[in-house]
C-alpha cells in the first residue's frame, strides 16, 4: 500500500498555480528524450537536465521544468511522490543520477520511495537504489511553518518550538 500526499504548501501558491504547464508523462527512455528535445532551455549542462517530478495516484511519472511547482506538475491532485529527478546524458542512453523527495509543497515521507521502487525498474533505466537527497518535513504546532529536519535537530527553524519525531503529511492509503 502507497501513502497519498495532499498539498500542504502555501494555499497563495495552490490558488495561483497554471493547470496547463507542459509536462510530460514518463514510462520509457523516448519520453525523457521527447521531452528533453522539447524543453532545451533547461539543461544544467549539456548532459544533464534536471525536473520537477510527481507520482499521482494512477502510479505515472509526469516531469516538468524544475522551475514550475509540483502542484502545477501534479495539476493540484494528491500524489503518491514527488521531488527533483535529474537525468544524466549521453548520445545513446539516459540514466537516472539524482532524485529526491523534496517538494516543500506536498512533503512526501522517506517511505515515499517504494512508489518508486515499483516503477523506476519499469522504465528501463539505469537508476540509484535510494533517495540520492532523502528529506524529514515537519510542521511547527507553534506557527504552521514547514521545516525540513537537518542533523537530526527537530525545531522549527522559525520560532524554535520542538517538533514532533513522529509525524507525517501522508493522507489516504492506495
Amino acid at each position: 500500500m502507497f501513502q497519498q500526499y495532499h498539498y500542504v504548501g502555501p494555499k497563495k501558491i495552490y490558488d495561483s498555480v497554471s493547470l496547463d504547464i507542459p509536462r510530460q508523462k514518463v514510462t520509457n527512455p523516448q519520453d525523457i528524450w521527447s521531452w528533453i528535445e522539447k524543453n532545451e532551455e533547461d539543461f544544467i549542462s549539456k548532459n544533464e537536465v534536471t525536473c520537477t517530478y510527481v507520482v499521482d495516484i494512477d502510479f505515472s511519472l509526469w516531469i516538468t521544468s524544475r522551475h514550475y511547482e509540483h502542484v502545477a506538475c501534479a495539476r493540484r491532485a494528491k500524489v503518491l511522490g514527488a521531488g527533483e529527478i535529474t537525468f544524466a546524458l549521453s548520445q545513446s542512453e539516459i540514466i537516472i543520477s539524482y532524485i529526491s523527495n523534496q517538494s516543500t509543497g506536498y512533503c512526501p515521507g522517506v517511505e515515499s520511495w517504494s512508489v518508486l521502487e515499483w516503477i523506476l525498474p519499469r522504465l528501463g533505466i539505469e537508476y540509484p537504489d535510494y533517495y540520492s537527497l532523502a528529506l524529514i518535513f515537519r510542521i511547527c504546532p507553534r506557527c504552521h511553518q514547514i521545516n525540513i529536519i537537518k542533523e537530526n535537530l527537530y525545531e522549527c527553524a522559525v520560532c524554535d518550538a520542538a517538533l514532533e519525531r513522529a509525524m507525517s503529511f501522508a493522507g489516504d492509503m492506495l
